[in-house]
């Protein structure tokens, strides 16, 4: 019996050093690329937030392995709940915005429960991936595998971001519910919950919609990427669409020295774009002339009436719920909140 034992023993040994360890398979894992098997593994099985766990070790242990990064934001959406398929047909169903209905931007026409799990997820998504477009990982996973991920969870997290308005990260009931549409005259905002915020910080709206669109601009320029046979969705009606956007979240900018909706005249003619002075003295939300008519949108004369000082079209809206520039955009590019 001694014998036997001895003999198992020697057995065990002679496998633990030839490296046919048994229970390997049950240990822990230890290195970025346990934690990645043992996450993939995870993933087939359906179990995302124990794969998100394991991925989320496997950065802590190599936070430039690109697999690792990948794999951590591919969890994070699947942890999310949200269906790939389905995200990028809210995104590339443009067909919506061609005709003359006003509809939502979307992901605008969300409770903010998805809303906000969805814009959580991309930015972690765009964290997780922002190394790889930057060629700063090591690994399998290069630029060319991540570019359409990572150019949609940017561009979700922008629209999304115009949800976020207290800028705390969260889409909740702290935030405005702002009112962003679509329809035939492009991009619609709806300012009646601002006013007495703007009343306060005229410069409030600048910040909300600043971070948004400079999010999405990082997007824009990376689209031309995209184009080609390859491509899962139709990104170039996408692009036109979203640089619409963009511009009509420009024309909204207030007090920033811009001629924003591109009705700039240099009436003082200094060469440079000097904010819009006047006074609606008959109080009928327009800037009239001397004979008290409403200036065209496109003012090419000199002072006259209302119209006093500055260059026209600079900051020349007031927040006031008129068009008072006449270029059917309400409260755009204001100079004066009231």
């Amino acid at each position: 019996m001694k014998q036997y034992h001895r003999l198992l023993s020697l057995l065990i040994t002679f496998m633990l050093l030839a490296g046919c360890n048994i229970f390997q398979f049950t240990a822990a894992p230890t290195s970025a690329a346990d934690y990645i098997t043992s996450g993939r593994e995870k993933i087939n099985d359906g179990d995302y937030e124990g794969a998100l766990s394991d991925f989320t070790h496997a950065m802590e242990e190599d936070e430039l392995n690109s697999e690792a990064r990948y794999l951590h934001a591919k969890a994070t959406l699947l942890n999310s709940g949200f269906n790939v398929i389905n995200v990028i047909t809210e995104m590339s169903d443009t067909n919506r915005f061609t005709d003359s209905t006003i509809v939502p931007l979307p992901f605008f026409d969300w409770e903010p429960e998805p809303a906000n799990r969805m814009y959580q997820a991309n930015v972690v998504i765009h964290v997780d991936l922002e190394p790889i477009k930057l060629l700063q990982t090591h690994g399998p996973i290069v630029y060319n595998d991540i570019k359409y991920d990572y150019t949609l969870a940017v561009l979700i997290e922008a629209i999304l971001s115009l949800r976020d308005t207290n800028g705390d990260g969260y889409i909740d009931e702290n935030d405005i519910n702002l009112n962003f549409l679509w329809g035939p005259n492009g991009l619609e905002l709806d300012l009646e919950e601002l006013w007495d915020l703007l009343n306060e910080d005229p410069g409030a709206i600048n910040n909300l919609l600043g971070g948004g669109l400079d999010l999405m601009r990082v997007a824009l320029l990376l689209f031309p990427d995209l184009f080609g046979e390859d491509s899962p969705y139709d990104t170039a009606e996408l692009d036109s669409l979203m640089n619409e956007i963009a511009d009509g979240l420009e024309i909204f900018f207030i007090d920033d020295g811009e001629d924003n909706d591109g009705d700039w005249f240099d009436t003082n003619e200094d060469g440079e774009q000097t904010p819009m002075e006047w006074t609606d003295l008959n109080w009928n939300g327009t800037i009239d002339d001397d004979s008290g008519v409403p200036l065209p949108w496109h003012y090419d004369g000199p002072y006259t009436g209302e119209f006093t000082g500055g260059d026209y079209g600079v900051d020349e809206e007031e927040i006031d719920g008129f068009d008072n520039d006449g270029d059917t955009i309400v409260d755009e590019d204001s100079h004066s909140p009231q």
